[in-house]
């Protein structure tokens, strides 16, 4: 290979390595691993202090609410968890309700600093009954 050719391979090669580890370390910030209650309890040690996506349903009588904060527990699997959440809430939010979470885990407390909160609604997926016959 010619010296000329060999540059301008060298460089192309650098820049695609270059390239490629700037968007994994983007994706990496990006990536939010989801975990049930009871595998972040698991896990307790290598998650506390990073964020996480959890789901559960809210216990009934511990919703909290001061303006837009919002603190309330949330249990599945046997796990309970605390949650708080600053932000509008979604209409479907009330006791009962299964919702997922994401935010900052605090392993000590057992408690999750949600930034993102999301209901589900399992009757839209769920097969509509027969009227029989």
């Amino acid at each position: 290979m010619r010296p000329k050719n060999l540059k301008v391979a060298l460089t192309g090669l650098v820049f695609f390595l270059f390239a490629g580890f700037v968007v994994v370390q983007g994706v990496r910030k990006t990536w939010v691993y989801y975990y049930t209650p009871a595998e972040l309890m698991e896990r307790a040690a290598q998650v506390d202090g990073r964020v996480v996506k959890t789901s559960g349903v809210v216990v009934p009588g511990t919703v909290e609410r001061e303006g837009l904060n919002v603190r309330f527990l949330m249990a599945e699997e046997g796990e309970t968890l605390r949650v708080a959440y600053r932000g509008p809430l979604p209409d479907a939010f009330t006791d009962e309700v299964p919702v997922v979470v994401e935010g900052t885990f605090r392993a000590a407390d057992r408690f999750v600093e949600a930034t993102t909160l999301m209901t589900k609604c399992p009757s839209r997926y769920e097969e509509a009954e027969s009227t029989g016959g």
